[in-house]
């Protein structure tokens, strides 16, 4: 278990530690502002673009570190909490800042579930552009 929790921290800080390097390096060159997001659309999709390409590091970090199946050692000890919680537990509001987005810890559950859901597709979407087979499970 500590190593699956280790690989996972390091592919987050991998993530974090870029992410506010580039940022940094861009505010200080004077691309990025530094008191507010109200930039170009281009810039916008720059940002997304190199935060994505660290993210992939950072997961395939994860991955790489990973004692075994990487997948199932991220979500399995989320699993075993949810599978505990009961109806009166799930009813509970959510905590700051979830709460804007819905009104208990259940329907906070199935948003991040449909989102999580919506991103596999989008990319079964690119493997298919790329003239690769779509995600399986297998």
């Amino acid at each position: 278990m500590k190593k699956s929790i280790w690989a996972v921290t390091a592919g987050f800080l991998v993530i974090l530690v870029s992410s506010i390097i580039v940022d940094t390096i861009l505010k200080i060159a004077g691309i990025l502002p530094w008191d507010h997001l109200h930039v170009s659309t281009g810039l916008i999709l720059f940002v997304i673009l190199y935060r994505s390409v660290f993210s992939v590091a950072g997961c395939y970090l994860a991955a790489q570190l990973a004692p075994q199946n990487p997948m199932k050692h991220a979500y399995q000890p989320v699993r075993e909490k949810l599978i505990r919680l009961d109806d009166d537990q799930l009813e509970e509001a959510p905590p700051e800042p979830f709460d804007a987005v819905s009104e208990s810890k259940g329907e906070l559950w199935a948003f991040i579930t449909h989102h999580q859901a919506y991103h596999i597709g989008q990319i079964g979407i690119l493997r298919r552009a790329f003239g690769k087979s779509p995600m399986s499970f297998q």
